[in-house]
């Protein structure tokens, strides 16, 4: 499970507390952090492209490839 977080307190504290949370119930939790203090600091300052540059050093590979590659739109129906 992906969790993105916040650069504070309150963000490393939720952090904390499904880190926990998942691995009692047996699910790897895979933190993202932002550059900045959010996420939307980063898209605002950066835009899409670096933020998305910046989560792709964090996802697994094959997540990476999922998620952030340009899909193929073909008669009304996404494909990757």
């Amino acid at each position: 499970m992906y969790v993105s977080c916040d650069a504070d307190a309150a963000g490393r504290r939720a952090l904390e507390r499904l880190t926990a949370r998942g691995h009692e119930a047996g699910i790897e939790v895979v933190a993202l952090h932002p550059c900045l203090d959010d996420f939307n600091s980063d898209l605002v300052r950066w835009g899409a492209t670096k933020l998305k540059s910046a989560l792709a050093g964090q996802l697994r590979a094959e997540d990476a490839r999922r998620f952030l590659e340009p899909q193929v739109v073909t008669s009304g129906m996404t494909r990757t």
